[in-house]
């Protein structure tokens, strides 16, 4: 078992790094998200072809997280995975930027950047949660909300400053934002602190313990909630700035209603403890997915930049509250062995709705609209309410069942 030094205090000092780290990594996502559809359009990608690439992000999401997940629990690797993950990020967005110059690569070398891209960025979110949520699951929502602040800028930044047209404006300022986050993750322990739970013992028991913890049925119904919200929301990820362009015309409008979402999101987010202390994670995760379902249905009903602008709030509650109910349930359920690995079992379930939403939502937008392609989200939305508020009912009980974990340390919480 690997030794490790002391802990270092837990004070602001210690945070500043993960806070930078979230700043940058969001920042890129805040590039990537609005302009990347526009991005590809500008370049002939369109309908089935962009659909394939905007799937890069879930799918990836499906390999990566439960393979750096479990790194994360059997070597208590942090700062090192961070550093791992910017690094090939930031190449992918380099060569991309290369790449584009003249005539461009042909579709398949694009699409390969983009994946590759995908494979080392989806981990770079779990490390960085999986650092914050051992801080302590209660400042966790402070934390996090650096992320959306880098998100926001660089969103509004985005929409306003680079031109899809120019094809190596947007991976150069990926790469910016990127090489930011590797300067920040060096700054980041490179293993755990040794507060945090033991290593796992072998291979096998880490699968064994894995299988016992998400075939639980209540958990395997927050992974089918996870599922819903994630589907739902990416009709909003790929399709809500060609919509927005379809309601009120012009390039500016959609970055900007996406910076107004996330500004209400930070606000949740810094008094995040608080909403806590009025109901359970599982009960506020239906109050998050309930108003998703109410997001898609202003957005499809929008006709103008002032009605599209008054269901932005509602961006708060959709993400903010959900991925902070959802984090909260995944800090109480998991041991911390295994808090790594249950985390990347709860991303992939969101990569996989991710996947079927990228590959499903362009479609439809090109084939019937962005309005009835919102109200088809809603429907999802309103499913993965249902699944929420079943969650929801028996939690208590199994909480009560125990858990016989092959590891050493602690075992599973109980509430």
């Amino acid at each position: 078992m690997i030794s490790h030094s002391a802990p270092s205090p837990r004070g602001p000092r210690s945070s500043a790094p993960i806070r930078c780290f979230y700043v940058a990594a969001f920042g890129a996502l805040g590039v990537y998200v609005p302009i990347m559809p526009r991005w590809l359009e500008t370049r002939g990608v369109v309908g089935i072809e962009l659909g394939v690439i905007a799937a890069s992000m879930p799918l990836m999401g499906l390999i990566a997280p439960i393979f750096f997940g479990a790194l994360a629990d059997t070597y208590r690797w942090r700062g090192w995975l961070l550093r791992i993950a910017s690094v090939g990020s930031l190449a992918m967005m380099l060569l991309l930027g290369v790449l584009v110059r003249g005539d461009g690569p042909p579709y398949l070398a694009l699409a390969a950047c983009f994946y590759l891209f995908a494979l080392f960025r989806s981990p770079m979110v779990l490390i960085a949660d999986l650092v914050a949520l051992e801080k302590g699951s209660d400042g966790y929502g402070r934390l996090r909300l650096f992320g959306s602040l880098g998100f926001m800028i660089a969103a509004l930044a985005a929409g306003n400053f680079i031109d899809p047209h120019d094809g190596a404006t947007m991976p150069f300022a990926m790469a910016a934002c990127l090489f930011a986050a590797l300067v920040a993750a060096y700054f980041v322990p490179g293993h755990a602190e040794s507060h945090v739970g033991n290593t796992v013992a072998t291979r096998g028991a880490w699968a064994r313990d894995m299988r016992a913890l998400v075939t639980r049925p209540g958990n395997r119904l927050f992974f089918a909630a996870a599922f819903a919200w994630a589907l739902g929301h990416s009709s909003y990820d790929l399709c809500y700035v060609l919509h927005v362009r379809d309601v009120v015309p012009g390039d500016t409008a959609g970055g900007s209603l996406w910076a107004l979402g996330v500004c209400i999101e930070i606000a949740l987010l810094a008094n995040s403890d608080r909403l806590f202390t009025l109901a359970s994670p599982a009960r506020l995760l239906v109050v998050a997915l309930f108003a998703s379902s109410l997001r898609w249905v202003a957005i499809a009903e929008a006709d103008s930049l002032f009605t599209l602008a008054f269901a932005q709030p509602l961006h708060a509650l959709s993400f903010g509250l959900g991925w902070l109910a959802f984090q909260r349930i995944v800090k109480d359920e998991s041991p911390p062995e295994l808090l790594g690995s249950f985390q990347g079992a709860f991303f992939a379930s969101c990569a996989l709705g991710g996947v079927l939403g990228a590959l499903a939502w362009s479609h439809v937008y090109r084939s019937v609209g962005g309005v009835t392609m919102f109200r088809s989200a809603a429907v999802v939305s309103l499913f993965g309410t249902v699944l929420a508020a079943i969650y929801a009912r028996p939690r208590e009980p199994l909480h009560r069942e125990p858990l016989h974990l092959h590891t050493r340390g602690q075992g599973g919480r109980r509430r």
